[in-house]
């Protein structure tokens, strides 16, 4: 429930194009060292074998790098200032509490 909620609010402030290829990455990087290390997989791992798996890590981040990390966010005339994207960290986060809380406040 956490992972979605920072997701979520990392997509009002950056592109989709950048959050979730690097979200995937974070968790499936995540779930694999996790599951090495519950596994003991570390443990019978030749030189090969880890560089091999240095060699896939290193893929997967120059992957999200080059799909995401050389695209500039694009002007537009109608860009609405007050927009979430447009604002500081904290102010975004408190709009989306207030904006959720208006909603919840709606349904009940």
């Amino acid at each position: 429930v956490l992972s979605v909620k920072y997701l979520n609010a990392a997509m009002m402030l950056f592109g989709n194009s950048v959050v979730v290829p690097l979200y995937y990455c974070t968790f499936t990087l995540a779930s694999v060292i996790g599951a090495a290390i519950v596994y003991d997989e570390f443990a019978c791992m030749g030189l090969d074998d880890a560089l091999m798996f240095s060699g896939g890590i290193l893929a997967a981040i120059i992957g999200v790098w080059l799909l995401g990390g050389g695209r500039r966010p694009e002007a537009s005339a109608e860009c609405d200032t007050g927009s979430a994207a447009a604002l500081p960290l904290a102010e975004a986060l408190d709009a989306v509490r207030e904006t959720t809380r208006d909603k919840l406040d709606g349904i009940r």
